[in-house]
């Protein structure tokens, strides 16, 4: 962790005012950049099939304009 401040100076941290929960990835990251820019792009990858592999074919690459037709999903939850 870093912490920015005055040197010798140290506060405690409340609780944070909400999580955010989100997912990253070169892939997916690259499949969106490239679907702003208004290339065809299709997604491939193996994926859980659960709440957190729904929001993010749903949320994060469908919404973006990224194809999912060719997903895997596997009974297995994703991971953390």
């Amino acid at each position: 962790m870093v912490a920015l401040g005055a040197a010798g100076r140290s506060r405690r941290c409340g609780p944070p005012p909400a999580l955010l929960v989100d997912h990253a990835g070169a892939e997916s990251n690259t499949c969106v950049g490239l679907a702003r820019l208004g290339l065809r792009v299709v997604w491939v990858s193996r994926l859980g099939a659960d709440a957190a592999g729904d929001r993010i074919l749903g949320a994060l690459l469908q919404a973006e304009g990224v194809e999912t037709q060719f997903r895997r999903d596997t009974p297995a939850p994703n991971r953390v």
